[in-house]
């Protein structure tokens, strides 16, 4: 029942005002390319053509054949992950500390902003999240049963990591060292079922192996990862700020206490360690430590994923020192008050939160989902426009042939719309089109721009509305294809 219990008061705080804030560019990208990968044929892996494994993508197309807001079919898939990451928690330290440590890591996670945030978004971290802690789970319970079945599912639970992101790969290396360190000490009956999980979780990825592409784009990474190269340079200036900035992170994230408190359960779960806490302190160094030293830039979101496992040690130590219930009570409060008001807001009022967060840390992400173009906000307006101006008529809406905010976003609120057609329409793949003045259609036409990016079309537009960002500095914009012009024309069909 306790679990019951928790579960209802996670869900409570993950789907209130699920889609308050808009859709994210990447959101977007990630919910257009998850429905065509299951919708249209021969594109099951189109992701991988910028280098992001599928499946997630899959789970987010099949989600859109139950929900017809792509926001929010997207969005709960995320939540039950990130309800799956609470259960490990609370399971962990249940089943190896103590029923107050597994209760209070539970609801430290669910208030803690930064979990709060990414559980509510239809990215990739909080499913990473979920995989890195039932990893911890299976490793310890594989060493306390010398179970078969057990290693098994650790293998496919890795595998399914890697074929969600590719910094799932940080697990499995992971594991790599787990079997190194048991061959060194002679634990040979533990090192075969390491050795089996790495090896299921290599045939699990089979399918994405086989594809080409997988490997043509793995180089892609570099964009955000040091490349092997710049790694043995030894950027120790570069690791310093990435040290520094996620120090940042945690501080404002979780709250000045919560570090502290952090520190502290280091230092005590160093003082009196076992075998459980040593692959606790180990899987959590580790993956946060690869974090730092393969970042080009660090963020919140690429750290997220990797930091669950600090609310269940901060956890422990407060059901091992702080004996008694008002104890329990009191303590949990501290560290819990500050998350607690920085989660309510970002529930209750998106724009109050960005705002707080901008005046205290420089990861605030307010440009990213407020003022920049990858920002959602105009979204909604845009797509609420088109639906009445379509009415029960067809029309085309075209975006210039890029992926993001608004040119994803038109494509995944219409993919499946019987009257709404999105297309992407750039001037450049219309021949001849420099030497007209009109083009004419069959159909009405209207286009959505990123800001001032009319796709060539300029001369050929007028302006129906235009729906800013908050702080202004970034739009969306309708236009619709002139049909009343004069001079030489071109004609544009298209299927009714």
């Amino acid at each position: 029942m306790t679990v019951f219990f928790l579960s209802l008061f996670f869900l409570a705080f993950r789907l209130f005002n699920l889609t308050g804030l808009p859709i994210f560019n990447d959101e977007s990208i990630y919910l257009d390319w998850g429905w065509r990968e299951t919708h249209l044929p021969k594109i099951l892996y189109l992701s991988l053509f910028d280098s992001k494994p599928p499946l997630l993508m899959w789970i987010f197309g099949l989600s859109q054949n139950i929900f017809s807001d792509p926001l929010l079919a997207g969005r709960l898939v995320m939540i039950v992950f990130g309800l799956i990451t609470a259960l490990g928690i609370y399971f962990i330290a249940q089943g190896f500390f103590s029923q107050k440590a597994a209760v209070i890591s539970f609801l430290i996670y669910t208030l803690s902003p930064i979990f709060a945030f990414f559980d509510r978004q239809a990215l990739m971290e909080s499913a990473i999240s979920a995989i890195g802690v039932w990893s911890v789970y299976l490793i310890i319970k594989v060493i306390e049963k010398k179970s078969l079945r057990l290693a098994l599912l650790l293998g496919i639970i890795l595998g399914t990591g890697i074929f969600i992101k590719t910094n799932g790969l940080f697990f499995l290396i992971a594991i790599f060292l787990l079997v190194i360190v048991c061959f060194y000490k002679k634990r040979l009956p533990e090192c075969k079922y390491y050795l089996l999980s790495i090896v299921v979780s290599q045939l699990f990825l089979l399918p994405l192996y086989l594809q080409p592409q997988f490997w043509q784009t793995l180089a892609n990474n570099s964009r955000y990862s040091l490349t092997v190269n710049e790694i043995l340079s030894f950027p120790v200036k570069h690791w310093a700020n990435n040290v520094f900035n996620t120090g940042e992170i945690i501080i404002w994230y979780f709250g000045p206490i919560y570090a502290v408190f952090f520190i502290v359960s280091i230092g005590l779960f160093l003082k009196k360690i076992s075998s459980v806490k040593k692959i606790i302190l180990f899987w959590f160094f580790f993956n946060l430590g690869l974090t730092i030293l393969t970042a080009r830039n660090i963020a919140p979101r690429y750290l997220v994923s990797f930091l669950p496992l600090s609310v269940l040690m901060i956890s422990i130590i407060i059901a091992d020192i702080f004996k008694g219930k008002l104890w329990n009570f009191l303590w949990f409060t501290v560290i819990a008050i500050y998350p607690l008001l920085i989660t309510v807001k970002l529930l209750t009022n998106p724009l109050a939160y960005f705002n707080l967060l901008s005046r205290q840390t420089k990861f605030s992400q307010k440009y990213d989902y407020v003022e920049g173009w990858p920002s959602g906000y105009g979204i909604p307006e845009t797509v609420n426009y088109l639906k009445r101006k379509a009415g029960n008529q067809v029309i085309v809406v075209g975006v210039r042939g890029d992926h993001g905010n608004p040119e994803s976003a038109i494509f995944a609120y219409f993919n499946n719309s019987k009257n709404i057609r999105p297309i992407f329409f750039e001037a450049k793949n219309i021949p001849n089109i420099e030497s007209v003045n009109c083009i004419k259609t069959n159909l009405p036409v209207f286009f959505v721009s990123r800001d001032n990016n009319l796709g060539g079309f300029d001369k050929f537009l007028i302006k129906e509305d235009l729906f800013p960002k908050p702080a202004g500095k970034s739009y969306v914009g309708i236009y619709r294809i002139n049909n009343n012009c004069i001079g030489k024309s071109i004609n544009i069909n298209f299927q009714p």
